[in-house]
């Protein structure tokens, strides 16, 4: 059990209280940390390149830090700029592979894609002699994003590509990733795995985590205006294009294979 977390901004959001949004952030972080202590990490990722930062510590230790501090100062910025803006975030326990090496903690990077994961992967090592991928550390977790990353690399789109990997994962997952070539189009998917998912579109911000009850304790107390929930079932992804506010809800797994798309449009 691990727990995932992020925010994202619309173009021309109106998240203008940088310390707000830090603060929201924050307290992510510390409910996440219920679900993993043995390490945590955040990625930043905007319309120029990523940030990581990641470390061997839980999470209400690593948001004291000072590097850390330093991200958060450096990449949240609000009120001089509306451009997309994509967060994600991770507690991680540990399963395989220590945690004292940093390939091992989340964010997981590769050339093409950033992610972070809650569940495990059993067939990650035959996955990657299968494909022949390079590999970095030894978490479960890196499986998912380098077949993902394989599809791309084939000329595959990202929602094509998570729906590939989809049907030769073997275990339990909750996703949420970004191409690092398009950085403003949020991916949500999961099999078994829970990720709670909310829209607040009178400020053009979307927040998600493992469970609602982490959400509504992160903005308990603030005027975000109202929420609509958006439900990720078992087996589907979504795709958030921050940059044209578009949605795409699509089936993985079983439904992949019949190519079945339950929705897709304007929201």
């Amino acid at each position: 059990m691990c727990g995932i977390l992020g925010m994202a901004f619309q173009r021309g959001h109106t998240m203008k209280d940088s310390g707000e949004v830090k603060d929201i952030l924050h307290k992510l972080f510390v409910e996440s940390e219920v679900r993993g202590g043995t390490a945590t990490g955040c990625s930043f990722v905007d319309l120029h390149d990523a940030m990581i930062i990641k470390h061997h510590i839980r999470a209400k230790r690593f948001i004291e830090t000072d590097y850390y501090i330093n991200a958060v100062n450096k990449r949240i910025v609000m009120g001089t700029d509306s451009e997309p803006i994509i967060i994600l975030g991770h507690t991680r326990l540990k399963t395989k592979g220590t945690q004292y090496e940093s390939h091992n903690n989340h964010p997981i990077v590769t050339d093409k894609v950033v992610g972070v994961h809650n569940g495990v992967i059993s067939n990650d090592d035959a996955l990657f002699d299968l494909y022949n991928m390079p590999r970095k550390g030894q978490v479960d977790s890196e499986a998912i994003f380098r077949v993902i990353e394989h599809h791309l690399k084939n000329k595959m789109d990202m929602e094509n590509a998570i729906c590939a990997a989809s049907n030769v994962l073997l275990g339990s997952y909750a996703c949420a990733a970004v191409e690092l070539k398009i950085p403003w189009t949020l991916w949500l998917f999961r099999n078994s795995g829970p990720i709670s998912l909310f829209r607040y579109p009178a400020k053009g911000l979307v927040i998600f985590a493992s469970a609602e009850r982490f959400i509504k304790e992160a903005v308990k107390g603030l005027d975000l205006g109202t929420p609509a929930e958006m439900e990720i079932k078992a087996d589907e992804g979504v795709g958030m294009n921050m940059l044209q506010n578009r949605q795409v809800l699509f089936k993985i797994g079983e439904g992949a294979k019949r190519n079945t798309k339950v929705k897709h449009g304007n929201q």
